[in-house]
């Protein structure tokens, strides 16, 4: 399975730099396959279905159709349709494309047996929406990490849980899979910080009292500036960032060095005792909850602070950033003619 899906995966990467759709999105539960047998029937209609050409293929157990953009719109359209097998294990339908970020496009098709499945996955932050045909029929997840960039759809046929062959194939696109479980003691305005989405965080600190000072919703990593809330003396603000649906981090500033030290004791008691270290004239605390990290930290004659950090989310978009550069360098053009062979 795994041979199988590394040729896929280095096949569609080719096509991520490509873009989403002059295609018939409606036509995706009828060539969204099931089972290892619906390979073949799927496979002879998907031109008649969705508009996409055949293109060539390396291998009958791999199939490509492309899409054309449509040159009469600003929007760059063009979409890449595979049909991938692995003969007596799995089959998968994958649709790449560019500023694909949720399944608006199938909702509006008026289907009588389409079941939401989330937006919000703890445990991944490319996942950016799921769907299933039918109660238990195969299931669609859509996935990207910057809203104009290359998005995957991927189907599996898993009734619950992750499927093995859609996170090797995650891995592949965007650098990392889904952390099964991530846990945390850490609660934010009541709520855990690593399996709550942040638009649901940043509203309970409004019903606890904080009012929205300022947003920064127009960029990968949106941003809120929160009054303090009832229940947090000596705090003046609170800061939210997030990546897509996830926190990233939570920013608390401290009005003055007797507040922090305070909330130094209490995070020691909840946490366990933290060593005090040094950086660039800072002093620093540390506090592991699960895969929640808290930070403090104390500038003499500047800033007191205390910063909560999604790990998960962090690693997440660390791993993204790489594999994006990755690739970067791998489509770098080399001139025609190069003077050193010669």
């Amino acid at each position: 399975m795994k041979r199988a899906l590394k040729v896929a995966a280095s096949c569609v990467l080719l096509a991520l730099t490509v873009p989403a759709s002059a295609m018939n999105w409606c036509s995706l539960p009828q060539i969204t396959p099931e089972r290892e047998s619906d390979f073949d029937r799927i496979a002879g209609s998907v031109e008649r279905l969705t508009g996409c050409s055949s293109a060539p293929n390396e291998s009958a157990h791999h199939l490509v159709w492309q899409c054309p953009d449509d040159p009469r719109t600003d929007t760059f359209e063009g979409v890449q349709v595979s049909l991938v097998r692995e003969p007596g294990k799995s089959v998968h339908l994958i649709v790449l494309g560019v500023g694909l970020t949720d399944f608006s496009m199938l909702r509006g098709c008026g289907l009588t047996d389409l079941h939401d499945e989330g937006r919000f996955v703890p445990g991944n932050v490319a996942i950016r929406d799921r769907i299933r045909f039918g109660r238990f029929g195969p299931r669609l997840t859509l996935a990207s990490v910057i809203d104009t960039e290359a998005a995957a759809i991927i189907s599996d046929n898993s009734t619950s849980g992750e499927h093995a062959g859609v996170q090797h194939l995650l891995e592949a696109f965007f650098g990392f899979r889904t952390e099964l479980y991530p846990s945390t003691e850490v609660k934010l305005a009541g709520m855990n910080p690593v399996s709550t989405d942040v638009g649901s965080i940043v509203t309970a600190f409004q019903k606890r009292g904080s009012a929205v000072i300022s947003t920064n919703l127009d960029t990968d990593f949106p941003e809120w500036k929160l009054s303090s809330p009832i229940g947090l003396a000596g705090v003046e603000g609170v800061t939210i960032t997030g990546f897509i649906n996830h926190l990233i981090r939570a920013k608390y500033d401290l009005a003055t060095t007797e507040d922090y030290e305070r909330y130094i004791a209490l995070l020691d008691n909840e946490y366990g005792q933290s060593e005090r270290t040094v950086a660039s004239g800072c002093t620093q605390r540390r506090w592991d909850s699960g895969r929640m990290i808290i930070r403090g930290e104390h500038c003499p004659g500047g800033s007191n602070s205390l910063w909560f950090l999604n790990a998960v989310a962090v690693d997440q978009v660390d791993s993204a950033v790489a594999k994006l550069e990755e690739r970067e360098k791998a489509d770098e053009v080399k001139p025609p003619i190069d003077r050193d062979m010669f």
